[in-house]
């Protein structure tokens, strides 16, 4: 198959409306395998490099990517992301609503954070 992001994740929306939610997640996680690395430090805490940096997809394709997720319910992985994206801009609403949500399905004391730090950016 197309072996890049966007590809998987158009075709994970496409099956979402199809309600076939399971080769739908299956999509989203090939989709994020191809770039999460290269968000993750590495064992010894080294950043990643820029060439890898290079290949992660924009906010809004990330963003676009945890909304998936959380329809899918994969809360704990939609967490992660969040995460990510709310270190990154913690201005953006959706993205700090989001984390709640993610979160309230696990770490309720996280999501009461997110959700308090959401009422202080409206």
């Amino acid at each position: 198959g197309p072996a890049s992001p966007e590809a998987h994740q158009v075709l994970a929306s496409v099956r979402i409306s199809q309600q076939r939610n399971r080769e739908a997640v299956a999509l989203l996680l090939r989709s994020i395998e191809l770039w999460r690395p290269a968000r993750q430090r590495d064992e010894e805490g080294a950043a990643p490099s820029p060439e890898a940096q290079a290949n992660v997809p924009s906010y809004d394709f990330r963003m676009n990517t945890c909304q998936l997720l959380l329809e899918l319910g994969q809360y704990p992985l939609a967490a992660e992301l969040l995460e990510d994206l709310v270190e990154e801009d913690d201005e953006i609403i959706e993205v700090v609503y989001m984390a709640a949500l993610a979160n309230s399905h696990g770490d309720v004391a996280l999501s009461k954070s997110y959700i308090q730090d959401a009422a202080n950016v409206i």
